[in-house]
């Protein structure tokens, strides 16, 4: 079972906060990072280990702003595990995404989380996008409506101020699911043929 993490496991390392990857996070930034006591949050990569990492150390971080977190690990996110996860226990999910194609990807993961959780906020940290020069809030506004997420953004600090949030979970709008209507079997076919000769 999860654990969630707490503020005093996660004080422990505040002093080794240090640079992480496109997110650059610092610890002399963490006094300017919001209060996320009161939040529950999942932190889960995307498609890799390398996602899993990253996710972590955010998930770090929001523990050391007061939030309640928990990391897990992508594949988790496969449909026949997913549904064990208790996501009733979490206001806020943050999937990590480090490969800027994987954003495509991180559709799926939303309209998973939100099938089961409708109520759940999914937003998406991908620091892999364009982490020198950024990319242009147009583009960025696009994305976020190509994965249907409640939010997208691509560094640490941005992603804890949209974690911490109150605000409510975007409506989804899903395509009823199709079920296959069961042919005829092929000996019923010819057991007619035979009755009608």
């Amino acid at each position: 079972e999860f654990e969630f993490g707490t503020t005093e496991e996660a004080e422990d390392d505040e002093a080794g906060f240090a640079e992480t990857t496109n997110g650059q996070v610092h610890s002399e930034d963490a006094e300017d990072l919001p209060d996320g006591t009161g939040h529950r949050i999942l932190c889960i990569g995307g498609r890799s280990e390398i996602d899993d990492a990253a996710s972590a150390m955010f998930a770090q971080v929001l523990a050391i702003q007061g939030a309640r977190t928990i990391a897990g690990v992508h594949s988790q996110l496969e449909p026949h595990v997913l549904r064990k996860l208790a996501l009733e226990e979490f206001d806020t999910a943050v999937v990590t995404m480090l490969n800027p194609n994987s954003v495509s990807h991180a559709r799926h993961i939303v309209r998973r989380l939100k099938r089961i959780r409708p109520q759940l906020r999914v937003g998406i940290l991908a620091p892999g996008l364009d982490g020198e020069t950024g990319l242009s809030p147009d583009r960025l506004e696009r994305m976020l409506a190509a994965t249907h997420a409640d939010f997208l953004e691509q560094t640490m600090e941005l992603a804890v101020h949209r974690a911490f949030e109150n605000t409510p979970a975007a409506a989804q709008r899903f395509a009823p699911m199709r079920i296959a209507r069961r042919r005829p079997a092929l000996v019923d076919e010819v057991q007619e043929v035979r009755a009608a000769g």
